[in-house]
């Protein structure tokens, strides 16, 4: 029930800002307990083995055997819908074992689905999906994979053993029964990119959405007819996804609105759009920029009737001088609208003017 407010893992640790993320379900079941996992070859689990990311004695140490063989540990229980795309991501840290293969299970992702990552700088080598490796800090990386299922059925991915970031699916090799890695955090989500971390013990657990919104009758100065607002993201979640707002006004009516974001209006892509819309049927379309995936984006937006303009880190202002601005607004909506349309990233600065800032101070204030 209470805000989730971050800072960067690493470096200078300065504030990433307000986490909003929608609701995701961890569909696997045991996201910290490797040896509750039901497939498995030629490796060893010590359970609770070392300090994870979160500071809790929950990490587990995996370790190839000196058996010839691949090496593997995974639990392949999730139901699969062919065609639906899926992002796993797990918690893993270098104990002796340098290279890891994150491997879709053949059943479901056939066989061209896997990624080698060097635990040593984040490297990796992906075949038939994308993925990530952000370190966390301590020597800790969150890997990630995201890929399509090409069958359904009951499957997931593993996490499997390599000698290099050139290997193959499931290398054979002889490990030496003691150097391994570090596992915790395991998620698989049906989604096209990561969630913070949603524990599981037994079973799937989803997290409820969060939600962050302030009635407008609270805002001192405010006038719905005239004002700016001027965000600041800390990241684009995904491109594949529409609607990731960093901020909406509203009232009752649905078609009643001042919004903006990623694709406000929905579209899936990266562009970030100003949306106004009036019961009146009045649209308002404006694009001031286009997002990087993984960045953050500085917007400032003016509202006024026939002048409705917005600039993005400090560039171009782009305006319509036609607008109507929608009327009976009683919510300002942080990160979202509504309880939709989460930016599913972080928001590190939120402004209101009660006057719409001309050009150059839009410009100014987002470069």
């Amino acid at each position: 029930g209470q805000p989730r407010f971050e800072y960067e893992p690493t470096g200078d640790r300065g504030a990433k800002g307000l986490l909003l993320e929608s609701s995701s379900t961890n569909l696997a079941r045991y996201s910290s307990a490797v040896d509750s996992w039901g497939n498995s070859a030629n490796r060893t689990v010590s359970s609770n083995a070392a300090v994870a990311p979160d500071g809790s004695l929950t990490a587990d140490l995996v370790v190839p055997t000196s058996t010839s063989g691949i090496h593997y540990v995974g639990d392949f229980s999730v139901s699969i819908t062919s065609g639906t795309t899926y992002t796993g991501s797990v918690y893993v840290r270098d104990a002796g074992q340098r290279y890891v293969q994150i491997v879709g299970d053949s059943s479901v992702f056939g066989t061209g689905v896997y990624v080698n990552f060097d635990l040593n700088d984040g490297t990796y080598a992906a075949t038939g999906c994308t993925a990530t490796a952000t370190s966390v800090g301590n020597s800790w990386w969150r890997l990630t994979v995201t890929a399509a299922a090409t069958s359904t059925g009951t499957g997931n991915l593993a996490i499997a053993f390599g000698t290099s970031k050139l290997n193959g699916r499931l290398p054979s090799f002889s490990g030496n029964d003691y150097d391994g890695v570090l596992v915790w955090g395991f998620q698989f989500e049906q989604s096209s990119f990561p969630s913070s971390y949603i524990a599981t013990s037994g079973s799937a657990s989803t997290r409820t959405a969060d939600s962050l919104s302030v009635a407008t009758a609270d805002i001192p100065g405010f006038s719905e007819g005239v004002g700016t607002i001027v965000c600041e993201t800390g990241g684009v979640a995904s491109s594949t996804v529409g609607n990731q707002l960093a901020f909406g006004l509203n009232g009752p009516a649905s078609s009643n609105q001042f919004s903006a974001g990623v694709n406000a209006g929905g579209v899936s892509d990266s562009t970030v759009r100003v949306y106004s819309q009036t019961p009146a049927g009045d649209q308002a379309f404006l694009n001031p920029g286009t997002a990087t995936v993984g960045a953050g984006y500085k917007l400032a937006c003016r509202y006024e009737l026939d002048n409705i303009a917005a600039s993005m880190n400090g560039g171009t202002v782009v305006s319509d001088t036609s607008g109507q601005v929608p009327v009976g607004i009683d919510t300002l909506w942080i990160g979202e609208l509504d309880g939709n349309y989460h930016i599913n990233s972080n928001i590190k600065r939120i402004a209101l003017y009660s006057e719409a800032l001309t050009d150059t101070e839009l410009q100014s204030l987002t470069s």
